[in-house]
């Protein structure tokens, strides 16, 4: 079992963000965690100039190259390490469970645990995911959360893909550096975190994820992303929005607002996506089964 102290804390930011800096300093403040994480330059670009014969873009090689660097970094840290990206936000339980997860044992049977994954829009994942948060968290008449039940699912047969905030066991840091350099060195066709899911599902890699989910993305930032730049970047606020539905401190008001903005309800004269969008409220329902 791990010492529920052993583990170190790391945020990635690029030296020219100082706007996202800013904000990650000051939500590890906001919950007294400014001792427990520091800061790890992120890597411009293709920094380690690594081939890219399938022309990935500066933003995906840099944030690939940065999280390379990090475990290589620390390759003889002899702690676990929580990394997480400068969007991050946590909950105020989030240091004690991550705490829990490691004295528990949780973390030995993992490389990889993730404190919250994308959410893709597809009913069955709904589903999947409101029952098990359904299970997980009790609420009182006025809606108020009066206990929850974290745990940590296997997610090895479930579509997500994520590297905002992760733990890496101390003696995986190795492995997972290793697997990162090989896929660097050759040319990686794909993003790191669609890497870490092809190896999960390979077998290569355990990966795990807390839930309900204890961090979570802001959404503000899902229009200024620093790996992909582009403006219409709706769909991805929608996973977005989805993600933070579980992250167990949601603001369920803040995420109705966008959704307004953004994703309104289809109009009554459009009268097959309402009546779609009634058969997948249904299918959320307890009354609904796969079949």
């Amino acid at each position: 079992m791990g010492n529920a102290t052993d583990y170190a804390g790391f945020f990635i930011n690029l030296d020219h963000n100082t706007h996202r800096r800013a904000e990650t300093e000051t939500e590890l403040a906001r919950h007294n965690l400014t001792s427990r994480y520091q800061r790890f330059a992120a890597a411009e670009g293709n920094a380690l100039n690594a081939p890219n014969p399938h022309n990935l873009s500066d933003g995906v090689l840099g944030c690939f190259t940065s999280h390379y660097l990090l475990l290589k970094q620390n390759l003889d840290a002899g702690k676990h390490l929580h990394v997480i990206e400068d969007e991050v936000l946590f909950a105020s339980c989030a240091e004690r469970v991550i705490s829990w997860v490691i004295a528990s044992g949780f973390l030995d049977s993992f490389d990889i645990v993730f404190t919250d994954i994308s959410v893709p829009l597809r009913n069955e994942v709904y589903k999947m995911y409101k029952t098990a948060y359904d299970k997980a968290v009790a609420r009182d008449a006025s809606g108020k959360i009066i206990s929850v039940n974290f745990d940590v699912l296997n997610v090895c047969n479930r579509p997500y893909a994520s590297t905002s905030s992760f733990l890496v066991n101390k003696r995986s840091i190795g492995k997972l550096c290793g697997i990162l350099e090989s896929e660097l060195m050759r040319g990686t066709g794909n993003p790191i975190d669609l890497i870490i899911r092809d190896k999960n599902r390979q077998g290569a890699l355990r990966v795990g994820c807390i839930f309900p989910f204890v961090t979570s993305v802001r959404l503000d930032n899902s229009f200024a992303s620093t790996i992909d730049p582009r403006p219409d970047r709706e769909p991805e606020l929608a996973v977005d929005i989805a993600r933070q539905l579980f992250f167990i401190e949601s603001d369920w008001s803040q995420c109705q607002a966008y959704l307004d903005r953004y994703a309104p309800k289809p109009q009554t004269e459009d009268k097959l996506s309402s009546m779609l969008g009634q058969l997948l409220t249904y299918s959320l329902s307890d009354k609904y089964r796969f079949f």
